[in-house]
This record gives structure tokens, C-alpha cells and sequence, in this order.
């Protein structure tokens, strides 16, 4: 296996808020952790979504960009009201990832999956166009 940056795709929205105060999480936009990959005959998208129901995420396909957004809620804190957070990693809220897709990937023919916190998408690749002559059968008239 070879891991590289390559720019097969561009990720945009890469935005992740800070917490302005120790113990008070921002309530701001954040991207989740995503691998993609290139099979032989598909590209492989795998987003990492712990904590989050598949009804609370969203893919919007627009033109060459997958679009991945969501919410993940924060019942932790709602729990812990009286509590002051030593750390907190976690991200919380909504969350929004956009990747461009290259254009030998059928976007249309995406399909995606849900388990275990992980989203995995597959886009395959397009079908190329034969450019070689074949013969059309002439079916004789009855």
C-alpha cells in the first residue's frame, strides 16, 4: 500500500474552531477525520463519524463536489452541567466537509454505507466509451 498527498481530490471547508475558553466548546463548524482512496475501478471516501446517527448526516452531490455535512450532538455536556471539562477533543455540533471529485469518477453512481461511526462512500469509475468500430447486425423485414 502507498500513502501520498496527492492532489487527486481538493478538500474545502477545512475549517476547525478553537474553544475560546477552557471548559466553553465552540459551537462552530468542524470537518471530520476522511481517508480517500483510489481502487482500481472506484474512489473510496471513508469519513469518520463516531457518535452520530446516518439520519443526522446529509451528501449532496453538485456537479464534480461531494458535499458531507451533519450534526453530532453534545449530550455530554447537557449531562454535565455542573461540571468543568479538564479536556475535550471532541468535536460537537455541525459539521461540513466539501471534496471535488476528479471528473473520471461517476459522481451519480455513488453509493454509501454506515457502520460502526464510519461512512464509506464509492464512486466508480466512469465507463469508457469504446471508440472501435463494430458492426451493426441489419435484421432482414418480415
Amino acid at each position: 500500500m502507498t500513502i501520498c498527498r496527492a492532489s487527486v481530490f481538493t478538500a474545502t471547508s477545512k475549517s476547525i474552531a478553537l474553544a475560546s475558553n477552557l471548559g466553553e466548546p465552540s459551537e462552530s463548524v468542524w470537518v471530520p477525520n476522511t481517508d480517500v482512496l483510489i481502487s482500481e475501478s472506484d474512489l473510496v471516501i471513508k469519513v469518520e463519524l463516531a457518535g452520530i446517527t446516518k439520519e443526522d448526516i446529509e451528501l449532496i452531490a453538485e456537479d464534480n463536489r461531494l458535499i458531507i455535512q451533519g450534526h453530532r450532538s453534545d449530550c455530554c455536556r447537557e449531562e454535565n452541567k455542573n461540571c468543568t471539562f479538564l479536556i475535550m477533543e471532541i468535536s460537537y455540533g455541525s459539521f461540513k466537509t466539501e471534496l471535488e471529485i476528479p471528473t473520471e469518477f461517476d459522481l451519480s453512481k455513488a453509493t454509501a454505507s454506515y457502520l460502526n461511526g464510519f461512512l464509506k462512500i464509492i464512486v466508480p469509475k466512469k465507463e469508457k466509451c469504446s471508440s472501435k468500430n463494430h458492426i451493426i447486425p441489419i435484421k432482414a423485414d418480415e
